[in-house]
């Protein structure tokens, strides 16, 4: 009452010393204080829907991954995770051409630290388009003819599987974390949850980043000390909001 009723009841209880309190007025007052504090209650509850409903996006994305991988699908995924990481490895290669290396000659290198294949440069510049591509089908090459050669340290299957669950999980505390501090922002007159919202989607493509990359450090164990860790590509180049600020 004191919270949702008007301001003279306090009052107007006070005031009394009547042990009970009866009639029309001050039924009237505790049905609308009743009703604010159901709709206070309500937005509780939406607000946390709100938020729930962000992770079950995430989570629908990695479970029919999970799901493909089951149903025998595993190379079509193991080629999508493959097509991700060389887009993420071109956009870097953008990121770091300079006038003593184009992009293509970047993209080059990275390809040789990450997997120890060497890809003609000449291959990669047939334009921005053409750079992925080129090295997208070597790397395909590459792979199929280890999986022929039996000289996968596990079946396929389990490899993406492993990859999958273990970057999930940590994806998982790192949302948990988000929750817990982004209302935090709000002293800075920003709305949690669109802050949220923003901050979950760059942690979904660093997900996706990771589990890319993890899955091509494991087909091809370059074991190259030097290599890019795994999933820093996309972290770097489009990283941009943070929870307490923006960074160009």
């Amino acid at each position: 009452m004191r919270l949702y009723g008007p301001e003279n009841a306090v009052k107007l209880f006070a005031a009394s010393e009547e042990p009970c309190l009866a009639g029309k007025g001050l039924d009237k007052i505790i049905e609308n204080a009743q009703k604010k504090l159901e709709i206070h209650h309500y937005a509780i509850r939406k607000r946390t829907l709100d938020y729930d409903d962000v992770m079950n996006r995430h989570r629908t994305v990695v479970y029919a991954m999970r799901r493909e991988i089951i149903d025998g699908r595993e190379k079509e995924v193991r080629d999508d995770l493959l097509a991700h990481q060389t887009e993420a490895w071109e956009r870097t290669a953008m990121l770091l051409q300079d006038e003593y290396a184009s992009a293509a000659d970047r993209l080059v290198e990275i390809v040789r630290k990450e997997t120890g294949l060497v890809v003609p440069a000449d291959q990669c510049r047939s334009g921005r388009s053409g750079n992925a591509s080129a090295v997208l089908k070597q790397m395909r090459q590459a792979v199929e003819e280890m999986s022929e050669a039996g000289d996968g340290a596990m079946p396929l299957r389990f490899l993406l599987l492993e990859a999958i669950e273990r970057e999930w999980i940590l994806h998982l505390n790192m949302m948990e974390q988000l929750v817990n501090d982004i209302y935090l922002v709000s002293y800075g007159e920003r709305d949690p949850l669109v802050e949220y919202k923003k901050e979950a989607y760059v942690l979904f493509e660093q997900l996706m980043d990771r589990i890319a990359g993890a899955v091509v450090a494991a087909l091809f164990r370059s074991g190259n000390e030097n290599a890019m860790p795994a999933g820093t590509v996309s972290g770097y180049a489009r990283r941009k909001t943070r929870i307490f600020g923006r960074h160009s």
